[in-house]
């Protein structure tokens, strides 16, 4: 099963044609309310033969346009239709499938480690400890499946990100170190 690309030009298409017709639902009523307001000045009914001449008159040129314009951004999807590198594969679509979901539990499990951190249930260098970590294990993860693929960048990357990892750990003992001589100091 494939997935046809939508244009960005086709959506906007359709977006402006989307507001010029409720900007010509608008123009229909303030045309009816303002024929209804004449004639009831002078005490008068208006005739459907002058009514609808004034819709006609007000409102066709944005109708015009909004069909126009709508019809612009369906004859863009209809001939990028024809071309193959205009639809997803099933691949893609798994992949883009994939990231969604990858996107949303790295969300939702920033928000359950803000919350641990809110409850105080573990502390802020925990916390950075903990993702310096999973970083440094997901490299090594990545450059075990592919080492040929590796380039020397992403090696010294990956060894940048086990240094700050350390870095990171010596910090947190350094913090528990002064914590415990506090603690001495108060007793």
């Amino acid at each position: 099963m494939k997935k046809f690309r939508k244009s960005p030009i086709a959506i906007a298409c359709y977006v402006i044609a989307a507001l010029v017709a409720v900007y010509f639902i608008a123009i229909m009523f303030s045309t009816i309310h303002s024929i209804n307001e004449y004639y009831a000045t002078y005490q008068m009914k208006a005739g459907l033969g002058e009514t609808l001449g004034y819709l006609l008159q007000n409102g066709l040129g944005p109708l015009t346009n909004a069909i126009v314009i709508f019809m612009a951004g369906f004859i863009l999807d209809e001939v990028r239709k024809l071309n193959p590198a205009n639809w997803m594969t099933e691949e893609e679509i798994a992949e883009e499938k994939e990231a969604k979901r990858l996107a949303r539990e790295e969300k939702q499990a920033a928000k359950g480690e803000a919350a641990k951190i809110k409850a105080g249930i573990i502390t802020e260098e925990e916390a950075a400890e903990a993702k310096a970590t999973e970083s440094v294990e997901a490299v090594f993860v990545n450059s075990d499946e592919e080492t040929e693929a590796v380039p020397e960048e992403a090696a010294e990357e990956a060894e940048e990100i086990a240094e700050a990892a350390e870095e990171t750990v010596e910090i947190a003992e350094a913090a528990d170190e002064a914590a415990e001589v506090k603690e001495e100091d108060a007793e």
